[in-house]
């Protein structure tokens, strides 16, 4: 689905937040809120997001159909579903949708401790909000701290499928970057690249704040829909029509306790697979 645009006219020019609350009939408080503190609003195809952002005849405001589609209509997301992907009775492993929090206030973790009537349950790690994918949690403490020590000693596998800007073709590939004056190892490899994007395979070796994406943000190949690195450039129709982040942890490993390997794998998300199919990386 294409993203929608609108051209500015002379009698049209104003602010950012004025133009777009009075194109969709909606306030600008819903405007602020749904399009542009979430970095869904682009001016002549870069990013934009300030509300004071003067606009002049002729330039071009684009904005995602689903986001169109959730304002204008007054619509309100349904919870998603929350699958589990493995229960041993000490830690759970479920499929996180993108687009919710892994803790904090209306959280994934918050839900599932009402759920499961367990106060105790506590994420062990955290996926960004617009990241999908394997996300594990402690049902009590001892499992807790367990988990937390096999993260902090970076025992626990984790990979993670990536669509990235640009084409890249690597069949291993280093990155060693240092982030925030801490060693940083990220391994990548291509499932299959074109022109516009490219279908990466990554493994992280550690585990530092947004790690895949600044290393590959680093390289030159952004992720695909990051709303935080790699902005300042222009964006091409596919590239403004995606609506988040396309990063996928795809499957964790672990050793419990009793020396049992364990491997949960998490399936590719619907719009993951639609980009993928948008991209030619299908």
């Amino acid at each position: 689905m294409k993203s929608i645009s609108f051209k500015v006219e002379k009698s049209e020019e104003t602010c950012l937040l004025e133009f777009l609350a009075t194109k969709l009939h909606v306030s600008k408080k819903k405007v602020k809120k749904q399009l542009l503190d979430t970095k869904r609003v682009f001016v002549n195809q870069r990013l934009v997001w300030i509300a004071k952002h003067p606009l002049h005849c002729g330039d071009i405001v684009t904005v995602p159909p689903d986001s169109i589609m959730e304002i204008a209509e007054g619509k309100t997301k349904a919870l998603p579903d929350i699958p589990v992907l493995y229960n041993d009775g000490n830690v759970i492993v479920v499929n996180k949708p993108p687009g919710l929090a892994s803790n904090g206030s209306n959280s994934l973790e918050e839900r599932l401790r009402k759920k499961m009537r367990l106060p105790e349950l506590e994420c062990v790690h955290r996926l960004d909000t617009d990241t999908s994918g394997c996300l594990a949690l402690a049902l009590h403490p001892s499992a807790r701290d367990y988990m937390f020590q096999l993260f902090r000693t970076h025992k626990v596998r984790k990979v993670y499928h990536v669509i990235v800007c640009g084409f890249l073709d690597t069949s291993d590939m280093n990155i060693t970057t240092p982030i925030d004056g801490h060693s940083a190892l990220t391994r990548i490899k291509t499932i299959s690249a074109g022109t516009q994007a490219s279908h990466l395979w990554a493994e992280l070796e550690t585990g530092r704040t947004h790690q895949i994406r600044r290393h590959l943000y680093n390289i030159g190949h952004p992720v695909l829909g990051d709303r935080l690195y790699g902005t300042n450039r222009k964006y091409n129709e596919k590239e403004m029509a995606v609506a988040r982040q396309m990063l996928h942890a795809y499957l964790l490993e672990w050793e419990t306790q009793d020396k049992q390997k364990i491997t949960v794998k998490a399936p590719l998300p619907p719009d993951f697979k639609e980009t993928l199919l948008r991209f030619g990386l299908g």
